[in-house]
């Protein structure tokens, strides 16, 4: 496409915050904010102010920094191939969820990162369960790993090239090895970067041949169990096996 000779510079910073806010993991005030844009406080603080009122960001506690809400990530719902995904995925979650007695959670590839798309909770009394929208890097996640190892080629190249300067070289090595594993295996087991006593399970959702999403369960080990792990990962695979084969191919979405 051509580059347009037109402008619309108010537009072009609400979307940069909006960048910014969507890349970081706390909130940030406004002064962070026009500091890293290279703004006055001034005209970012009546950007924010607009943004609020139209509930693309909200304040947190202290009332001073400002956050991302879910009214980006409900719009992006809205893809049809992304509603597609969804209806199909949860009628499996919400069985395999009940089967195994532990939640269950979708994520998908948002630029750097992987972000919970849907989650299905167990019955049980006890469980870990992971919020929707909750973003974390790819490199960081398990299933950020196994996306990775289920990508084409040019996919591959491309996080690459952002890894590399996102990531400590010991990280990037790690993250290549257990990608590799999960390519062979189909699945990744590890324990969780962020909680300790959960194990993550992994298997990829595939759509024509590359993987559109990671069917993850966050296993905790409790009295009430009514499978023990590697149980619960063979119900996983089956669960992701289903959804991907009642899957509309991506490029016929």
């Amino acid at each position: 496409m051509a580059k347009s000779n037109y402008s619309a510079p108010a537009l072009e910073k609400g979307l940069a915050i909006l960048q910014m806010l969507a890349g970081v993991q706390r909130a940030m005030t406004a002064s962070e904010i026009a500091a890293e844009l290279g703004r006055s406080k001034a005209e970012i603080y009546r950007m924010l102010l607009t943004l609020e009122m139209l509930n693309y960001i909200n304040q947190d506690e202290s009332g001073l920094g400002f956050r991302l809400t879910g009214r980006l990530f409900e719009l992006g719902l809205k893809k049809p191939s992304r509603q597609h995904l969804l209806d199909t995925a949860l009628r499996h979650m919400e069985i395999l969820a009940r089967e195994t007695g532990q939640s269950c959670h979708l994520t998908v590839v948002s630029d750097d990162a992987t972000v919970v798309l849907a989650r299905a909770e167990s019955e049980a009394d006890v469980g870990y369960a992971v919020r929707v929208g909750y973003r974390v890097s790819a490199i960081n996640g398990t299933s950020g790993r196994v996306l990775y190892g289920f990508q084409s080629p040019d996919q591959k190249a491309v996080w690459l090239n952002w890894m590399k300067h996102r990531a400590e070289r010991q990280d990037l090595r790690d993250f290549l090895a257990d990608a590799k594993l999960a390519k062979r295996q189909g699945y990744l087991v590890r324990d969780s970067y962020y909680t300790f006593g959960v194990t993550d399970l992994v298997v990829p959702i595939i759509s024509s041949r590359y993987a559109v999403a990671a069917l993850v369960v966050p296993f905790i080990d409790h009295i009430e169990n009514r499978l023990p792990l590697e149980q619960v990962r063979e119900s996983l695979v089956r669960a992701a096996d289903l959804i991907s084969s009642e899957l509309v191919p991506v490029d016929q979405a």
